[in-house]
This record gives structure tokens, sequence and C-alpha cells, in this order.
């Protein structure tokens, strides 16, 4: 199996595989960030990094085009990258975000936005969604069910983490999780998160960082952790009585799979997590509009699913078996929030 990832991404995907002697890894750059700087800026930089990213799904193809000639791989599985797929390849998209919303301004030019994200899904074999096939029982709402997913027919596989529910003790008070990959709002959200943990009465209370290496002002009281995988990310879910996190998709999903209530606080500009969070009762915390992820509140057919079943379903649509030798996963580093 051949892994290609870039950054943050590709440091946790090493942890997490550390030892499978039988995975190969490869660096590609990540696209540029679509969503950054405030007021005119905003727009000046989002049609600045359309640009690149158009030069950089030119570039992703030519990569694919050369490593599938070495390596000659049986499929290729990428995580919300357009551009990792090959004739002749079987070529499979994880995507749950079928339609962008364009910033407010820029809503005059949706329809030639989600002509241009039709021409590019249509180039796979399958568009595999991590959501439910039902509109009215859904994760991503109107991100994955829209006109662009009547006309893909992708598969809808249900939701997709790597989290695992325990029934522990609660003893964290207040777990603070820094997703998104913009470092100007992660900046002022780690100023927030010390101003609230200075005035919280909480005992115990944990941020993690959602980086690497990285370090932060908070508040001596406050637990300071980097980007934390597997069993030790589920530890510290786990044991929250309350969290506060922002609203990327897969933190929504690792929540439900973790059967946690939350806060979800948007990052600044980001249109995906803005509408994510507004499917969800708002309130005011620290200064700041959140809204209130429910567990309870989820539709019973999600509450009832198992990601034992989501794998199940894409192993099935994909045709993978035991003489599958080898594979191409890209994974998307603006995708991989924390928790992961």
């Amino acid at each position: 199996m051949t892994i290609v990832s870039d950054g943050d991404a590709l440091a946790a995907l090493r942890r997490e595989l550390f030892g499978h002697e039988a995975v190969e890894f490869r660096s590609f750059p990540d696209y540029p960030p679509l969503q950054r700087g405030k007021g005119a800026a905003h727009y000046g930089f989002f049609l600045a990094d359309l640009l690149r990213l158009t030069r950089r799904l030119r570039l992703e193809r030519a990569f694919t085009n050369s490593l599938v000639a070495e390596i000659r791989p049986d499929l290729i599985v990428t995580d919300g990258r357009f551009g990792f797929h090959a004739p002749g390849v079987p070529s499979f998209l994880i995507c749950h975000q079928i339609r962008f919303i364009m910033p407010r301004l820029l809503r005059p030019f949706q329809l030639m936005a989600d002509l241009v994200q039709l021409n590019l899904l249509r180039r796979f074999d399958r568009v595999l969604v991590p959501d439910f096939a039902s509109a009215e029982a859904c994760l991503a709402g109107r991100l994955s069910h829209n006109w662009i997913a009547a006309l893909l027919k992708p598969a809808y596989v249900g939701h997709l983490s790597s989290a695992h529910f325990k029934p522990v003790e609660k003893n964290i008070d207040l777990l603070f999780i820094t997703g998104g990959f913009l470092k100007g709002p992660k900046a002022a959200w780690e100023a927030w998160i010390a101003r609230v943990a200075h005035e919280h009465e909480a005992r115990e209370i944990v941020s993690i960082a959602g980086s690497m290496g990285h370090e932060a002002a908070l508040p001596d009281r406050v637990k300071r952790q980097d980007f934390v995988l597997g069993t030790e990310r589920d530890d510290y879910m786990n044991r929250a009585r309350a969290i506060i996190a922002r609203a990327g998709y897969t933190t929504i999903m690792d929540l439900v799979v973790l059967r946690q209530d939350a806060i979800l606080i948007p990052t600044p500009g980001m249109t995906e997590q803005l509408y994510l969070a507004k499917r969800h009762p708002r309130v005011e915390i620290g200064g700041q509009t959140g809204y209130a992820f429910r567990y309870a509140a989820l539709p019973e057919a999600i509450r009832a699913w198992n990601v034992e079943d989501t794998l199940k379903t894409i192993l099935g649509v994909i045709g993978w078996d035991s003489h599958v030798d080898c594979a191409i996963l890209k994974c998307d580093e603006s995708k991989c929030e924390t928790p992961q």
C-alpha cells in the first residue's frame, strides 16, 4: 500500500501506521487554503488561491500518472483530493462536500462553482460520501444532498471515524479541540481559549491544540496537548464533561461515534463550518457565537449506525478483496482536523 499525504497529516499517518512494513509513504503538497483573511482581503486571497489550486490539480494528475506507472496499483482511494485518478485504474473519491458553498459576495457565481465541482467529481468511478442517503436524516445536509449529488448518484456509506466509545469516568471538566489549518483563526482561537479558561471555574481543563510541536500561551491550569491520535484522542474525548470545538465535519463524525455533546464554534470565513454549525441550536459562550450539538437529538438511524457498517459498505463499493496488493490513499491535510 502506498500512502500519499503532506505536512501534519502525513506525520499523523506515519505515527498511526508505524511498524506496518507493507505501507510506503510519499509526500505531495497540499491544496492552498481557500478561506483565509478578513474583509476585502478574504476575497482577494480566495481568488488568488483558486488560481493556485488549479495549478495544483494539474500537478496532482501528473504526479498520479507517474506514480501509477511506477507502482501499478490495483485501485486508488483519495480523501478530498480531486487530481488523484488515472485512466484504467478504478478511482474512488471520499468526499462529503459535494457542493462547495461560495463566500457571501461570490454567491452569484455559485452555479459556476457547482459546474466545476461536478466536472471534477465525475472523473471518479464512484464518489464515497461519509453520510447517510436520507436528506432528512443525515449529518452534512445540503453539502452532501444537492443537485450535483442527484446527477452523480454517489455511494452514501455512513459516517466515518476512527474514534471508539468507552464508558469511562467524566473527569475532564472542559475540553477544547482546535481543528482547521488556517494560522490566523487558530491563533485567535487559542487566545480566546486562554481567556475563557482563565474565567472558567472548572478544575480540569484540557486544550488539544491541533498542531504538532507548536506552543501557545495558555494559563498554567490548562493542560495543553498537541495533535493527539488513536486511543489517546479517544481517552480525552470520552472523559470530557463538556467539549468546545471547531465545526469541522471530521469532529462532528467523531462526536457521533463517541456519543458526546459539544458546542461548535465555526472558524471565521469557512462557509462549510458555518453551515454545519448552523444546523444546530445557537448559544453564546465567552463572547462567541456557538451552536449546541446534541447527540440525543440526532435521528435514530444515525445513532444506531456503526462505523464497521461504513467500512463494510466502502469495501463492497470499491471491490476490495484479498488480492489487492497496492493502493494510493491521499489524505488532505485540511480535512485532518483534530481529533483525527
